[in-house]
């Protein structure tokens, strides 16, 4: 009976920490939020798992002080666990919020750490057309970093690049930015790396 009063209260906090930021400010200002939401991305339920992954990619999508208060969480090695080994719809949860912290200065390393990359580039491949965009904001992001078109190559992500231009027929738009990305890092006429 506890879970199911706590799946539609954690959904409910989802939508509010999606809203204005003094909104999620007030709920990141609880004491107890963050801590117990970190509880929850690794509960066993997996309502409750995914509504706290959720919640937490909202957060990671909101401002600059919001992403330094997950950082200060250290969720990180729980997403990346998650990412790694979890069911699609959980693992897509988990990358979100780590491709919206990894969008942040402060937290670009993480997205250049293998494990992470190889994670991204299986996503290309995904059923989900929002998760495979998502996916190629964060491949672009690597490649254009220092040693990314040779960590893309590594991970197989020039094949699964590809597999987007040749079959993304219901997205043109992304099959030619994809197009482009492949040509300017890989092409004939593309920097050594």
């Amino acid at each position: 009976a506890e879970v199911e009063v706590q799946v539609p209260a954690l959904r409910t906090l989802g939508n509010l920490v999606c809203g204005p930021d003094q909104i999620t400010d007030c709920v990141l200002s609880q004491p107890s939020f963050l801590p117990n939401l970190k509880a929850l991305v690794s509960a066993e339920h997996r309502g409750l798992r995914k509504e706290g992954l959720w919640t937490l990619s909202n957060i990671a999508a909101g401002s600059p002080a919001h992403r330094e208060a997950l950082g200060h969480l250290g969720v990180v090695n729980e997403l990346t666990e998650i990412l790694q080994n979890a069911s699609f719809d959980i693992r897509k949860e988990a990358a979100f919020s780590l491709f919206h912290l990894g969008m942040d200065e402060r937290f670009s390393e993480l997205i250049f750490k293998p494990e992470i990359v190889s994670e991204f580039v299986s996503l290309l491949k995904a059923p989900d057309p929002q998760v495979v965009e998502m996916a190629v904001s964060l491949v672009e992001k690597v490649l254009e970093g220092q040693g990314g078109p040779r960590l893309i190559e590594e991970t197989d992500g020039i094949d699964a690049l590809e597999q987007i231009v040749y079959s993304n027929s219901a997205n043109p738009d992304l099959a030619k930015h994809v197009s482009w990305l492949v040509d300017k890092y890989f092409g004939e006429d593309a920097e050594p790396y």
